[in-house]
This record gives structure tokens, C-alpha cells and sequence, in this order.
């Protein structure tokens, strides 16, 4: 299965949109079975999103399997959440908020709720990634979808196969790349625990300047092979 994953585009008033058209292009030459939008599709405010037709640009992500997208700690500092997520809906994409989804043949996704996203409600209001496990079962792989990577042993001894996470722009501007590598056990790339891998994307936007220096733009391709037993 190929799966796509991309995050952070932090969309604004300043976004440079061909970014995202290019984003779009690449994936949709890549033929992937399955694309993850991993949250912070905006930064602070989503009436630019909703103005330029950003949701529908998204849409035209060609997938076998679908979009599902996942909110990060951004997308709620607008207090326009539900219509962040009305857009997407209404573009074809699934909203994921600690829900499980099963992929037939392929995998079971969860996308959580991102804990940033929890400061307006308490925090034991988001649903335990133990009991969104109890919906799955071992009949195929199970995809963790969590804008933050965060817990990441905890997540390994409950028995996720695969997390996908974004959130650090992999330090996005040197010398800042150097704290974030001591903030998270993983703030880009892939690390195995036991028999659980974790990727985190390094992001397509940009937070703050438009700029990198010591990290990329990416968009992130994940090939999974299926054993025959």
C-alpha cells in the first residue's frame, strides 16, 4: 500500500498557494492508495483557507482509499473549527476526531484528537487511544494518525503498528532544529519501538517566517508491504 502523508501547511493570508498545487501534483503522481492530512492546516485564522478553496484544492488528492485529515493544535486557535471541518466535508475529505475507520483489506486508522486542541475543555475529555483500540482488531495493521508526537513508548506497548505524526516542521529554522531534537524522542524521520514504527513529517508550510534553513518542505511517501501468512 503507498501511503501519502503531509502536514502543516499553516495556511494564511501570506501562503504562497503554488506550494500546495505543486504538493498536490507530486502526490497525484505518485498513485497512492491512501493520502493522511496530519493537522495545523491553518494557522491562526481560516477565512483565507475558506477564500481561496483550499478544502477543494485538497479534494483533487487522487486516491484509491480516500483523504482523512486529522486536526492539529493550530486549527483551533481561530475558533472556527466547525467551519474548517464543514469545508473539508463538503470537499470529500474525511474528518477524523478519535475516531476509527476501517480501510478494507488494508488497515485500521485512528485520528485523534489533538491534545493541543483540548485547552478550551479538559483534557479527560479526549477519548484514551485504549479504548479507540478496543474498536479495532488484529484482522489488519492498525494506523495511528496524531498531529503530536508525544507518548510514543506508551503508544508501542498498546500494540500500534505504524504512527504518523507532523507538528515540528523538523526545527524548520537551524539553530532551532537542535531544540526541537531534544523536546521529541522523534521531531522527524522514522524510529522503530519494538515491533511499532513511527514517521513524523517534516511539514509542507511554514510556521512564523517563510523559511527554512537546515530542514524541508515535504511531502512524506510511506510503502507498506503485506506478509501472505
Amino acid at each position: 500500500m503507498r501511503l501519502i502523508a503531509i502536514s502543516d501547511l499553516h495556511w494564511d493570508s501570506l501562503v504562497d498557494t503554488s506550494v500546495i498545487e505543486r504538493s498536490v501534483e507530486l502526490i497525484n503522481s505518485r498513485n497512492p492508495d491512501l493520502v493522511v492530512i496530519l493537522g495545523d492546516t491553518v494557522t491562526m485564522e481560516v477565512q483565507p483557507f475558506l477564500d481561496a478553496r483550499g478544502a477543494d484544492l485538497l479534494g483533487s488528492i487522487r486516491s484509491t482509499h480516500g483523504i482523512y485529515v486529522i486536526l492539529g493544535n493550530h486549527d483551533f486557535y481561530n475558533g472556527r473549527v466547525h467551519d474548517l471541518v464543514e469545508a473539508y466535508t463538503q470537499a470529500g475529505i474525511t474528518v477524523l476526531r478519535d475516531e476509527v475507520v476501517s480501510i478494507p483489506g488494508k488497515c485500521w486508522l485512528i485520528g485523534r484528537e489533538d491534545q493541543g486542541g483540548m485547552r478550551s475543555r479538559p483534557l479527560s475529555d479526549r477519548v484514551s487511544l485504549a479504548d479507540l483500540l478496543s474498536q479495532t482488531d488484529d484482522s489488519q495493521p492498525v494506523i495511528l494518525l496524531d498531529h503530536q508526537p508525544r507518548n510514543l513508548a506508551a503508544n508501542a506497548l498498546l500494540g500500534i503498528d505504524l504512527q504518523l505524526s507532523g507538528h515540528t516542521h523538523a526545527g524548520q529554522i537551524w539553530p532551532i532544529t537542535l531544540l526541537v531534537g531534544r523536546i521529541y524522542d522523534l521531531n522527524h524521520g522514522r524510529m522503530d519501538i519494538d515491533t511499532t514504527t513511527f514517521i513524523v513529517t517534516g511539514g509542507v508550510g511554514y510556521w512564523g517566517p517563510c523559511l527554512r534553513l537546515g530542514s524541508d518542505c515535504e511531502v512524506t511517501e510511506v510503502l507498506i508491504s503485506y506478509s501472505d501468512k
